[in-house]
């Protein structure tokens, strides 16, 4: 095994983090307001309509980040009924580490969300094989843990790296488009080599739009959603990293505040109160304030100090009492 070539491999990773401007449009390409592009995502990701209970795979599609205690369990109760303390840990779920962060993806796609970022060089490719297989020889047969292991990977489908690549693609556009291929690269932590790669392969399926004049693609199958799509209805409490958080958030937050000094009461804040606001609040489509919370205290700051729909963000606030487990204890601050 080459060190260098994990190190190269780690390196143009890093790189893809790194976004340069889109290019311009082609003349012709079918204009987009970003309004619809958010709605055709709010609708994408599942948040204009609670999914039935036990829907996880389509809750999870497009994979639901769990790096802030719990989000990806708050995630799955923003988009389907009946969610529970343990639901993330249903087994038709699964844990895996995926775009530098903890992801809860659904058991049945795994290698959608493993194989399909796996390097297309084949030395890199057996670089990584070669640090699994040390790894494995290591442990020799034994776990090395210092909690109680209560699940193991599912089994690895009969899936080939490049069918599973190409999913990956179609899923992150499914919820995140209309995209490119490096913001393909830098949300699913791939080189921006295999990012092109994998998009050129689409083409077929990929009809290009324009987006503020910039270039994008959308997928064929999601055209007539994305230029049809109304505002969704609702109030949702978006943890941090949620999907429809991922891209272009100059969008969304385009009438977001200072950050707040005191609460309803008036007595002031602490930093890391103001700090803990990383959530936001959805309100038919718009974002109107943010939130954090602690155990079973949840603070929110709305943007609007005369909100019209304050007493349905309290109510879906209150709901919260279902994943978390206890009843919740309500703060406003402003």
């Amino acid at each position: 095994m080459s060190l260098r070539t994990v190190h190269e491999h780690l390196w143009e990773l890093g790189r893809s983090r790194r976004l340069a401007p889109d290019r311009p449009a082609e003349p012709g390409a079918m204009v987009v307001d970003p309004a619809h592009v958010l709605r055709f995502r709010a609708r994408a990701t599942r948040l204009d309509r609670r999914l039935p209970a036990g829907s996880w795979r389509d809750a999870a599609y497009g994979g639901l980040q769990d790096s802030a205690p719990r989000a990806a369990l708050l995630a799955l109760h923003a988009r389907q009924e009946g969610t529970g303390p343990g639901s993330w840990e249903d087994p038709a779920l699964v844990q895996v580490w995926f775009r530098w962060s903890d992801y809860v993806v659904p058991a049945a796609d795994f290698a959608v969300f493993t194989l399909g970022v796996l390097p297309r060089d084949p030395e890199r490719a057996a670089a990584l094989e070669a640090i699994g297989a040390e790894v494995r020889e290591a442990l020799a047969g034994r776990e090395l843990r210092t909690s109680e292991v209560r699940a193991v990977r599912p089994h690895l489908a009969d899936v080939e790296p490049e069918a599973a690549r190409l999913e990956l693609a179609r899923r992150f556009l499914g919820w995140h488009g209309p995209a490119t291929a490096d913001r393909f690269a830098k949300w699913a932590a791939v080189s921006r080599a295999d990012a092109r790669a994998t998009w050129a392969a689409l083409a077929p399926e990929l009809v290009p739009v324009a987006v503020e004049g910039r270039a994008r693609d959308v997928l064929a199958r999601d055209v007539d959603a994305l230029t049809g799509c109304e505002p969704p209805a609702g109030v949702r409490l978006l943890p941090q990293g949620d999907p429809y958080l991922a891209l272009d958030q100059a969008w969304a937050h385009a009438d977001r505040p200072p950050p707040p000094i005191e609460d309803g009461a008036g007595a002031p804040l602490t930093t890391r109160l103001v700090n803990s606001l990383s959530g936001r609040v959805l309100v038919d489509g718009r974002l109107a304030g943010a939130w954090g919370r602690e155990r079973d205290r949840v603070a929110i700051h709305l943007w609007r100090r005369d909100e019209p729909d304050r007493e349905r963000i309290a109510a879906e606030a209150v709901g919260f009492a279902g994943p978390i487990g206890r009843p919740v204890r309500l703060r406003w601050l402003r």
